[in-house]
C-alpha cells in the first residue's frame, strides 16, 4: 500500500518534470535573442531537406549546385523565412542542427550534423529557418557551414529586412560536395 501511494504521487511528478526537461533538450535549435531595442526574437531551424540528387528538376533551382546560397523572405511584421541553399553535410549526418544567434545587426548561424552515423561522401542540402518578431533592419547573414577548405569563409551577405521583400545570393563554391568537374560518381559507405 505505502508503495502504491508513492508511485500515485510521484508519477505526475515525474511526468511534470519531463513535459520541462524534454522540450528544452528537443528544442535545441531554437533560440530566444533578447535585442538592444527589448525585442525578442524567436528564431529556429523548421526544416531540412533529404539529401539533393545530382540532378535535381531544373525548376528546383535557386542556385547551381556549384553554388551555396541564400534565400530570404520578410513579411514586413517581422516574420522572416531563410533558406540556406546548398548546405555541405556528411550524406549520413541527419538530424542537421543549428545554433542562431540574432543581436543589432547579425544573424549568424552555426550548423552542425549528427556524427552517430557518418558515410564516407558528402551531399548537399537544404536548411530552412523561421525568425519571428525580428525588427526591421539590414542585417549580415552568416552561415558557419561544414566542409570548407582552409582558405575558404562560410556564406556571408547582408540583407535588407524593411518592408515586404525577398531576395537570394549566391557563392561559387569549386570543389566537393558542390557539383564539379571531380565530383564522386555516388555515395560509398
Amino acid at each position: 500500500m505505502f508503495l502504491n501511494i508513492n508511485l500515485r504521487i510521484l508519477t505526475p511528478l515525474l511526468f511534470a518534470a519531463l513535459s520541462i526537461i524534454v522540450p528544452l533538450i528537443a528544442c535545441n535549435d531554437t533560440v530566444t535573442v533578447v535585442k538592444k531595442d527589448d525585442f525578442k526574437v524567436v528564431a529556429k531551424l523548421t526544416d531540412f531537406s533529404n539529401c539533393k540528387p545530382l540532378t535535381p528538376p531544373l525548376d528546383s533551382l535557386s542556385c547551381a549546385l556549384s553554388e551555396e546560397g541564400l534565400n530570404f523572405n520578410y513579411d514586413g511584421k517581422g516574420r522572416l523565412i531563410l533558406k540556406h541553399v546548398n548546405a555541405g553535410f556528411n550524406c549520413c549526418g541527419q538530424p542537421l542542427s543549428a545554433e542562431i544567434v540574432v543581436n543589432d545587426s547579425a544573424i549568424i548561424i552555426k550548423e552542425s550534423e549528427s556524427t552517430e552515423q557518418v558515410c564516407r561522401c558528402l551531399c548537399l542540402y537544404d536548411l530552412e529557418y523561421e525568425f519571428t518578431n525580428l525588427p526591421e533592419g539590414n542585417y549580415q547573414v552568416e552561415f558557419n557551414g561544414l566542409y570548407l577548405l582552409d582558405d575558404e569563409t562560410g556564406l556571408k551577405t547582408s540583407m535588407s529586412a524593411v518592408g515586404v521583400t525577398s531576395g537570394s545570393f549566391c557563392l561559387k563554391r569549386d570543389h566537393y560536395p558542390w557539383l564539379t568537374m571531380d565530383y564522386p560518381p555516388g555515395p560509398s559507405e
